[in-house]
């Protein structure tokens, strides 16, 4: 089971305020009685008048419970949906690593990457949603779904590797992230991963399997060379000054990761790897676009199932037995 709004866990702050407030009553009222009589008649009469105060009030804490339970969306178990139409969101996910900027594939990987982007976004822009998602060190939404292409247009040509915050090359986080999305404002969606597939951590099939698992589909292109290429360093004339180093000072050479790639990817088909010459742009962006297409004719899905309703019938029978309580107590 998960919560479409995890984050309003923080509401049952309310009914456990009200549980706290509550026992402190009844211990002061208990106490009162105890100093006021000393019939043990009279103190078990009003004694289970305040068992009773405090059932009602445990109806109460306990209704608002399963309300907030309610809006927090819990889901579980799986259910067959229609789609409501045939308009989709296709989610480029962009390795902004500096690794990118090897020059093994011309001019340079994250340039190619742009091409391959921009020539299967023109082709779905008026009838999809495009959305870009930037990973490295960290990773972030650059581009919320949208299907203003000019906008998106302007967002993919001013990626470089330094808006990302921290660099590096974490791939399994990107995929962690997108799968908290897969099922919320990302789903219902094509994510296009475009990445030389080096990676500081270690992501899994079980990893990317979680973002297919609200009907969503993943596509992987590989950028890049199995030789490697060094990582140029630029002044600001964009003149090469060197290459970067490691640690000890080496050459960083970086290589494209084909079997990282492979593996994060249920179907064959669901992949491409541009790195040759010989690899023509229009062969893999028809690659891509039949999986769009075969995607978007299919007729259902299948996603985590909206439980929410559950809890709130029990929320509102307990309120509705709150309100008998109190309304016989009251007369």
């Amino acid at each position: 089971m998960d919560f479409g709004r995890a984050y309003l866990y923080v509401l049952f702050a309310f009914p456990l305020l009200v549980l706290i407030l509550s026992m402190i009553q009844i211990s002061k009222k208990k106490k009162i009685l105890l100093l006021i009589f000393k019939n043990e008649y009279k103190i078990r009469k009003y004694s289970g008048k305040i068992k009773k105060d405090f059932f009602v009030n445990i109806l109460f804490i306990s209704g608002v419970s399963f309300l907030v339970l309610s809006l927090m969306l819990p889901r579980w178990g799986v259910e067959s949906v229609s789609r409501s139409e045939n308009r989709s969101n296709i989610v480029f996910v962009l390795d902004n690593s500096y690794s990118m900027l090897a020059e093994d594939i011309y001019p340079n990987r994250l340039e190619k990457a742009k091409e391959i982007i921009l020539s299967i976004a023109s082709k779905f822009y008026k009838k999809d949603f495009l959305s870009l998602f930037i990973f490295a060190g960290d990773s972030e939404i650059l581009v919320p779904p949208t299907s203003d292409f000019q906008s998106f247009n302007t967002f993919l040509m001013d990626v470089n590797p330094e808006i990302n915050s921290i660099q590096g090359s974490f791939l399994g986080r990107a995929i962690k992230r997108l799968s908290s999305l897969s099922c919320n404002s990302l789903k219902n969606s094509i994510f296009i991963f475009v990445s030389d597939g080096e990676s500081f951590d270690d992501p899994t099939r079980e990893m990317a399997q979680k973002i297919r698992e609200c009907g969503n589909v993943i596509f992987f292109i590989g950028v890049g060379s199995t030789e490697g290429a060094p990582i140029p360093v630029r002044n600001d004339n964009f003149e090469i000054t060197g290459w970067k180093k490691d640690s000890s000072g080496q050459t960083v050479i970086t290589k494209l990761n084909t079997p990282l790639i492979i593996n994060l990817i249920t179907k064959n088909e669901n992949y491409a790897i541009i790195n040759t010459p010989q690899v023509k742009d229009k062969e893999v962006c028809k690659k891509v676009t039949n999986v769009i297409k075969n995607f978007k004719n299919k007729k259902v899905f299948i996603k985590k199932a909206d439980r929410s309703s559950y809890p709130i019938f029990l929320a509102l029978m307990l309120l509705i037995f709150y309100g008998v309580f109190w309304y016989g107590k009251e007369n």
